[in-house]
C-alpha cells in the first residue's frame, strides 16, 4: 500500500488544476471536498491562497528544469512568435522555443506569454523577444524566429526586427537565416489560391450538396443512384465551412467519388440544375 503524503498529494492537485485550467476556487467547492475525503480522509484541502502558492511552486520547478535543459543544449534555439489583440485592444505576444537536447530529441516549450503595448510594432516585438532571451539566458543561442501571418508577409517588418535583435544577439550568418517563413501560412496561402482558381466548380458542388441534403427523399434518391451505379465509396457528402479550406478539401474529396451520381441525378430530377459537370457560375473553370 502506498504511504499517504500530504505534500505529494497537494502537488498532484496543483498539476491537475494547471493541466485542465481549473479555477483555484474549485478546492472550496463542497462536492470537491466530499470527493477528496472519500478517497483519503487525512488529506487536508488547502484554501485558495495556499493552492495558488502550490501552483506557482509547480511552475517554478518546471521553469528550473527547462532552464537546465536550455543551458545544457548543444545547439541553438528557434522561436515561434504569436500575436494577439483582444476585443479590448490589449496586445499579447506568445514566445515558444524549439530546440534539440543532448540526446537529439526535439523539444517545444512555451517560454513566455506577455502583454505588450503594441504587439504589431517591430520595436515592441523586438523588446519582448529580447526580454525573453534575457529571462532564459539565451542571448547567444538564438537561431531563427518564425512570425505569424500578421507580420511574416512583410519583408520590411522582418528586416527591422532582424536589425533590432542583431545589435544585442550573436546571430548566425549575420542574421541571413534569422526570419523563417511559417509553413502553415505558406500552405494556407497556396490553398486559398487554388480554391480561388476553381471557385466555380466548388460553388456548384456546394449547391449540389445543399440540394441533396434539403430533404430525406432527395438523400434517399441520391443513395439509390449511387447504388445502381455501383459506386464503391463509403464517404458521406458533407458541406464545408467556407472560411476553412481543409473542410472544402474534404467536401471535394467525397464529392469526387460521386461525380457519376451527380450527372445521373441531373437527368432524372428537373429541379436539380447545379451539376458540377454542367455549367457553373464561371464557365472558364474546370469541371469535376
Amino acid at each position: 500500500n502506498a504511504t499517504f503524503d500530504q505534500d505529494r498529494s497537494s502537488s498532484h492537485l496543483a498539476k491537475l488544476i494547471i493541466l485542465h485550467d481549473y479555477p483555484l476556487h474549485v478546492v472550496q467547492q463542497p462536492a470537491f471536498t466530499a470527493f477528496t475525503e472519500s478517497l483519503q480522509p487525512r488529506f487536508r484541502v488547502a484554501d485558495v491562497e495556499t493552492m495558488e502558492a502550490e501552483v506557482y511552486g509547480v511552475y517554478q520547478k518546471e521553469k528550473n528544469n527547462l532552464m537546465q535543459a536550455l543551458n545544457t543544449m548543444p545547439g541553438r534555439i528557434s522561436l515561434t512568435i504569436g500575436l494577439w489583440t483582444t476585443s479590448q485592444t490589449l496586445g499579447y505576444v506568445s514566445i515558444a522555443g524549439q530546440f534539440i537536447d543532448t540526446d537529439w530529441k526535439v523539444h517545444r516549450r512555451m517560454l513566455n506569454f506577455m502583454m505588450v503595448s503594441s504587439p504589431h510594432s517591430e520595436n515592441a516585438l523586438g523588446e519582448a523577444i529580447s526580454s525573453s532571451l534575457t529571462d532564459w539566458n539565451m542571448k547567444d543561442k538564438l537561431f531563427t524566429v518564425t512570425l505569424d501571418n500578421d507580420c511574416s508577409s512583410h519583408d520590411i517588418y522582418s528586416a527591422n526586427l532582424r536589425d533590432h535583435l542583431s545589435n544585442k544577439n550573436n546571430l548566425m550568418l549575420k542574421g541571413q537565416l534569422f526570419v523563417v517563413r511559417c509553413y502553415a501560412n505558406i500552405l494556407n496561402a497556396v490553398a486559398h489560391d487554388v480554391i480561388a482558381s476553381i471557385h466555380g466548380v466548388i460553388y456548384s458542388i456546394r449547391e449540389s450538396i445543399k440540394f441533396i441534403k434539403a430533404s430525406s427523399a432527395r438523400e434517399q434518391k441520391f443513395a439509390e443512384i449511387a447504388l445502381q451505379l455501383e459506386i464503391p465509396s463509403t464517404k458521406t457528402l458533407c458541406l464545408d465551412v467556407t472560411t476553412q479550406w481543409n473542410t472544402t478539401y474534404l467536401m471535394l474529396l467525397a464529392a469526387l467519388d460521386y461525380r457519376q451520381a451527380f450527372t445521373t441525378l441531373e437527368t432524372c430530377d428537373d429541379n436539380y440544375n447545379e451539376s458540377p459537370s454542367g455549367r457553373s457560375p464561371d464557365a472558364s473553370h474546370p469541371r469535376l
